[in-house]
């Protein structure tokens, strides 16, 4: 039994108003996990390593390893400011990064490539999450394993509308898997849906590398350059073996950025039946 947890990177929306990478690009990133290791290994070196001294717990929280507070050192992480804190802190984790046994998928849009190319735009969020999907799918599938899926709350409508996507995909199946295929390796129709403080440490290694993931993406296709990605590019180095991969081929990452590009790589080019 494996899990999906989901994270996402910038803004699904698909007004661009300001010229910075997270406007005009999304991303979805999924990091699979199998249910004991995550319940087994995962969860109580997290535990441990959040134990540390390295934050400063608010009183009847769980303190939740969230990306963007450990990079600004804001709220709990405050003793971040301190070089020395700062650097055990980044060598520890880049550490556990690396030791554990996980699989990052992660899917990148472009969404004004997007909106150019369709009158009747898709929403960027259920579109990348289909292609995440698929290659869930086949991750399942290489494994003969079931799987269920996680992402994290958005808030009540657009989780209620996520949820509702994630049914039809279950049940119409997607561009390249059916549903028939779909249903015998999903648990069930339901994704589920987690908050921050639920504390689950799927979402929150997600929340680590779903960002350098994007960064990756961005800078494989000239996006942006191998200089700006600072610590990210310490993750990145960990990231290249942990991608989902088949047959000595990289199937983690997938850049949109033609519109309805949703293909999936060769060995996925055509639907698979029964």
């Amino acid at each position: 039994m494996y899990g999906l947890f989901i994270d996402e990177v910038g803004n699904s929306s698909l007004k661009i108003s300001t010229p910075e990478i997270n406007d005009r690009y999304f991303s979805l990133t999924g990091v699979i996990l199998h249910a004991d290791y995550a319940q087994g290994v995962l969860t109580p070196q997290l535990n441990d390593f959040k134990s540390k001294g390295f934050v400063a717990p608010i009183e009847g929280q769980p303190v939740i390893l969230h990306r963007s507070k450990i990079k600004g050192a804001d709220q709990e992480f405050e003793k971040l400011k301190d070089k020395n804190v700062r650097a055990r802190f980044d060598r520890e984790l880049l550490s556990l990064l690396q030791s554990w046994e996980y699989v990052v998928v992660s899917v990148c849009i472009d969404k004004k490539q997007h909106k150019e190319s369709y009158a009747h735009c898709n929403d960027v969020y259920h579109y990348c999450l289909e292609v995440l999907l698929e290659r869930y799918f086949f991750f399942l599938k290489s494994k003969n394993a079931s799987g269920e899926v996680v992402a994290e709350a958005r808030g009540g409508k657009e989780d209620y509308k996520l949820k509702n996507k994630y049914k039809n995909f279950y049940f119409l199946g997607t561009r390249y898997v059916k549903s028939l295929d779909l249903q015998k390796y999903l648990k069930g129709e339901e994704l589920i849906i987690k908050s921050k403080p639920d504390n689950v440490a799927g979402l929150q290694l997600c929340d680590l590398v779903a960002y350098p993931s994007f960064q990756e993406i961005l800078c494989d296709n000239g996006v942006v350059r191998k200089q700006e990605l600072c610590y990210s590019a310490k993750i990145v180095n960990i990231l290249c073996s942990k991608y989902y991969s088949e047959k000595g081929k990289n199937y983690g990452k997938k850049f949109i950025n033609n519109g309805g590009s949703s293909e999936p790589p060769d060995a996925f080019a055509a639907p698979i039946s029964g």
